[in-house]
């Protein structure tokens, strides 16, 4: 309890006076003579000052508990954020290593391009560009290629058009036009099963 503290006195002394407001938080001092409605205004005043005080006093200990609330709860979302984000990085890198599987090594390269060498650094983990090498007519046919898209919409176009060129040389067709007209069109094919 935190009281309103009064002095109503008949002494004079102005220096024990100030004395005892600066070391006891003293509310008000009254000295004599001492009149009634005076002294009443006095503690209503001080009444409503107390009042205050308390009210204050049960805010502040409910903000503080509203405080640890909330710092709890950004510690359990940033918590579950942190989980989440790590789980998108995870699922990513994974793709990553699916779609470097399905491009063609450097050793498949150099058999045919001895003294080539392969830079692939995509703009994000993983990649709308893609490579395609193989042989065709007793040739070495390579595709360099930029699917639409960057991240994960790209990485899936480029795995959709590596599938689509091996459909499409698996098909029988030799020509490089053929080839890609071929490729065109079962990419059209897939996009567009739901009607878009």
């Amino acid at each position: 309890i935190d009281p309103v503290r009064i002095i109503v006195t008949g002494f004079s002394d102005t220096e024990s006076i100030i004395e005892a407001i600066n070391e006891c938080g003293i509310y008000q001092y009254v000295t004599k003579p001492w009149k009634n409605e005076e002294m009443r205004f006095i503690i209503d005043k001080a009444l409503e000052a107390y009042k205050m005080r308390m009210n204050n006093k049960q805010l502040m200990e409910q903000l503080k508990d509203d405080n640890k609330e909330l710092e709890s709860k950004v510690i359990e979302r940033t918590q579950k954020l942190q989980k989440q984000n790590e789980k998108i990085k995870n699922s990513i890198s994974y793709a990553k290593r699916i779609q470097t599987a399905i491009l063609p090594t450097h050793a498949e390269i150099q058999k045919f391009l001895p003294e080539s060498f392969v830079y692939f650094k995509p703009k994000d983990v993983i990649s709308g560009d893609f490579y395609w090498a193989t042989s065709l007519n007793n040739k070495f046919a390579l595709v360099t290629a930029d699917s639409t898209g960057h991240g994960v919409p790209g990485a899936i176009m480029s795995l959709l058009n590596i599938t689509s060129l091996e459909t499409a040389f698996k098909d029988g067709y030799k020509e490089p036009s053929d080839i890609l007209n071929a490729t065109r069109k079962t990419i059209i094919e897939r996009l567009r099963k739901d009607g878009s």
